[in-house]
């Protein structure tokens, strides 16, 4: 029988380790118990040191504590290398919280909150700025000479 990952078998009557369902063991408890004599303590676990929950092997099994026995299952971060679109510093990221924008060629990213704040207001400026030029540009009666920049405005009316 098997609950999740892990084999239930039905223990000997002697066993005095957790049951389930009033009958069943799981079967790493037993083998570390019929081998040592001793119960799993209270804030600990069983471990398979290989990691393959059915290899039952008393030389696969070991007691450590519960949060011992968490951290030894957190996989590693990936870890993402990029450059400040303000400051052009280097930081790192974990890659989890690195979101590239396919196909629009705009990834920006920032070492800080604020840097993305202020390199906002400077293309909010630049967008401002280049607003007005192009309004001006549009509403002016005369000629202009875009190529060195001078528009030279008249009046009609």
């Amino acid at each position: 029988m098997k609950n999740g990952d892990y084999i239930l078998i039905v223990p000997p009557e002697e066993y005095s380790g957790k049951r389930y369902r009033g009958r069943y063991a799981y079967e790493h408890q037993v083998v570390w118990w019929s081998n040592t004599g001793m119960t799993v303590p209270d804030g600990y676990c069983v471990h398979h040191k290989n990691e393959d929950k059915h290899d039952n092997r008393f030389t696969n099994l070991e007691i450590i504590s519960i949060s011992q026995h968490a951290r030894s299952h957190v996989k590693p971060k990936e870890l993402t290398a990029l450059v400040c679109d303000y400051c052009k510093t280097p930081f790192i990221r974990d890659t989890k919280n690195v979101k590239f924008k396919k196909g629009i060629g705009q990834n920006r990213f920032y070492c800080s909150r604020s840097h993305m704040g202020k390199a906002q207001q400077v293309r909010n400026k630049s967008r401002v700025a280049q607003g007005y030029e192009q309004v001006a540009v549009n509403h002016c009666v005369g000629s202009s000479n875009l190529s060195s920049g001078a528009i030279t405005l008249s009046s009609s009316g």
